[in-house]
């Protein structure tokens, strides 16, 4: 399984089991996020795992004052670590310029459902599929027009 995050108050969730199958979700509440995939994690081995960075900068602290993106990422770094599990960290705007709501949509990942953290979440799942296995995403985009 191939799990997906983008952290914050309310973390967005995709993951990708073996069989190729996409399910996202919106978890609120670091603690809940922690216990979520520990359970995921013991019930179906996460393979991989990757999740937005969040930079402090000037803008960040203005718009974004919460360090629950932090604490989940360092958390999310020790239990990859002790369970030896790939940790891949990603930009937000690598995610955003690449997997559109159109190309997720193409893909049946899009949900119009909560805050839009879990369409985030398959976006930084779609990039790392491209890094990782480009030939499964150029079979999953059969047909997407890109003009």
């Amino acid at each position: 399984m191939i799990l997906s995050i983008d952290p914050g108050k309310v973390t967005g969730v995709a993951f990708m089991l073996p069989s190729g199958v996409v399910s996202t979700r919106e978890i609120e509440g670091r603690y809940d996020l922690c216990h979520w995939v520990i359970d995921h994690h013991s019930q179906l081995c996460i393979d991989a795992l990757v999740c937005e960075d969040f930079v402090i900068s000037q803008r960040t602290i203005k718009t974004t004052p919460q360090k629950d993106p932090l604490r989940i990422i360092g958390w999310l770094d020790i239990f990859c670590d002790w369970e030896q599990i790939p940790f891949t960290l990603q930009t937000a705007a690598q995610a955003k310029s690449f997997a559109t709501d159109a190309k997720l949509r193409h893909l049946g990942w899009f949900t119009s459902e909560g805050a839009g953290h879990a369409n985030d979440a398959s976006r930084h799942l779609l990039v790392h599929l491209v890094r990782t296995d480009p030939k499964r995403v150029a079979k999953l985009m059969e047909g997407f027009d890109l003009s």
